[in-house]
């Protein structure tokens, strides 16, 4: 999960860049809002949240949630949240990652409503309930790693996306199925799973990733290898 951390700036240095998110252009806005970010620091935090909710400029709006999960206070959440409602993809996607890099919990039901509903942000989200961690996300990536159809809008299979977020998750419901996706045919899936047993840790997965050093790709091959060595290092 995100804490909140302040750099060691001069406090008229954070001041001006807060002054600036007010600034008539709106590139000297977009620029503000990223260097916040790239500050951390968490004086910065309600005046992106103001700029989040009312900037007119989506673009400005979008580096305001980002810079919002680079900072990564919970005090943001239910703003970005909100921002999730966004009629522009871009404030939108940055909201969904930026919920991610908080990694609070108060954001699980509605990035699973998401990879549910909308294959615009299905990526994003499913990698952001993968850092949030929260157990409630287990049986909606189960079922995603099952579903065929759990694709992006321009149809690329993102069921890799969902065996990466289970790893991520680290919850023992998720052993059998990445089990069986290790004889998926699509290799993404094949490796993902392969990690996501290795992040758990999980000694029952021992034998099918053994038989995963013969997989015909060389990524599967080297991603079986490293979860065996994990999981031997944890006996």
């Amino acid at each position: 999960m995100g804490m909140e951390s302040d750099m060691d700036l001069d406090l008229d240095t954070v001041e001006h860049l807060i002054q600036r998110l007010k600034d008539t252009k709106a590139h000297e806005r977009e620029n503000a809002a990223i260097d916040l970010g790239l500050s951390r620091d968490s004086r910065a935090v309600e005046p992106l949240i103001q700029t989040l909710q009312h900037d007119m400029e989506s673009t400005v709006r979008g580096n305001a949630a980002r810079a919002l999960g680079e900072i990564a206070s919970p005090r943001a959440v239910d703003a970005l949240i909100k921002a999730l409602s966004d009629p522009e993809e871009y404030v939108q996607d940055q909201a969904i990652h930026a919920l991610g890099e908080i990694g609070d919990a108060r954001a699980a039901e509605a990035l699973m409503r998401i990879i549910k509903q909308d294959n615009r942000h299905r990526w994003a989200a499913t990698h952001s309930l993968g850092q949030i961690g929260d157990r409630g996300a287990v049986a909606p990536l189960i079922d995603a790693l099952g579903d065929a159809d759990f694709r992006d809008r321009h149809g690329h299979d993102l069921r890799w996306r969902a065996a990466e977020a289970l790893g991520l998750i680290r919850d023992e419901r998720s052993a059998k199925p990445l089990i069986k996706a290790l004889g998926d045919k699509d290799w993404r899936l094949r490796e993902a799973a392969a990690t996501g047993l290795g992040e758990m840790k999980y000694k029952g997965a021992m034998k099918s990733l053994t038989e995963a050093l013969q997989d015909e790709n060389q990524a599967v091959r080297d991603a079986a290898k490293k979860a065996l060595e994990r999981i031997e290092l944890a006996r």
